[in-house]
């Protein structure tokens, strides 16, 4: 067995390095937004807030479609990758 047989990356193990990058550069990039106020997360015109009298309730609408189109953006551009 010679030293190029032994060290020999798989296909498998390339793949996981370009999502491990690609998750890096989401990561970088939804961190930059959040620190620099670009997008208001949470604070949308499409979220919901019910404040009454012992009782509120808030549920992020356009925050989840928001976050639901970035990642599938993010998986359609790695599976084009493929």
């Amino acid at each position: 067995m010679t030293s190029n047989e032994v060290f020999a990356i798989s296909p498998d193990m390339k793949d996981i390095g370009l999502i491990l990058m690609a998750g890096g550069v989401i990561l970088i990039a939804v961190g930059l937004t959040l620190n620099l106020g670009i997008i208001p997360w949470g604070r949308l015109p499409g979220d919901i807030r019910i404040a009454r009298p012992g009782m509120h309730l808030y549920f992020p609408l356009a925050t989840c479609v928001l976050i639901s189109l970035a990642v599938s953006l993010a998986v359609f551009v790695m599976r084009l990758f493929k």
